[in-house]
């Protein structure tokens, strides 16, 4: 409901009570998202399919663990047992037409520095249109951070692999 709508520019689709999330040690949190669209409302319904029911991330190979999705940054969590060990990871994520896959985000804490590249199904996607990089810096380490631009009900390999560093020539 709107506080106050007497603004041309105002719309409200919140609520004023918003769900409550519990957690151990007696935190609680709220999340809420807010947004507009062009589209028709049920076009929106695979995306929030895909946060309230997040396809399952199985770590095929490499040196990851998952720690599961975190509804909170809406992101798969994945913790690297150290840099060198997280060089090439193969993932799968197991979407269904109950569980959507709809643009995803990885976070693979402890990862370190230096390029990705990334492959969905043994085809490498293409940098800033098909998958987006970035890096979060912590006490810790370094984050990578992998955006997905992909909507499937299938299942989807994902492989993230480190690049060789490379030198101009003199």
């Amino acid at each position: 409901f709107a506080q106050a709508a007497d603004r041309a520019t105002s719309f409200s689709i919140s609520q004023n009570y918003p769900t409550r999330h519990a957690e151990e040690g007696g935190y609680e949190w709220v999340a809420m998202l807010y947004g507009a669209t062009l589209e028709e409302p049920s076009t929106l319904v695979p995306l929030a399919r895909s946060w309230t029911r997040p396809p399952e991330l199985r770590v095929v190979s490499g040196g990851a663990e998952s720690r599961g999705y975190d509804v909170g940054q809406r992101a798969y969590r994945l913790r690297c047992a150290s840099e060198a060990a997280c060089g090439e990871l193969s993932l799968e994520l197991r979407a269904s037409a109950d569980s959507p896959l709809v643009n995803a985000l990885l976070l693979v804490e402890g990862f370190g520095d230096g390029a990705v590249e990334v492959s969905v199904g043994g085809r490498v996607l293409v940098p800033g249109r098909e998958v987006r990089t970035g890096y979060r810096r912590t006490l810790d380490g370094t984050d990578l951070l992998v955006w997905l631009e992909k909507a499937s009900t299938e299942p989807a390999s994902v492989l993230v692999t480190r690049r060789p560093e490379t030198t101009a020539a003199n």
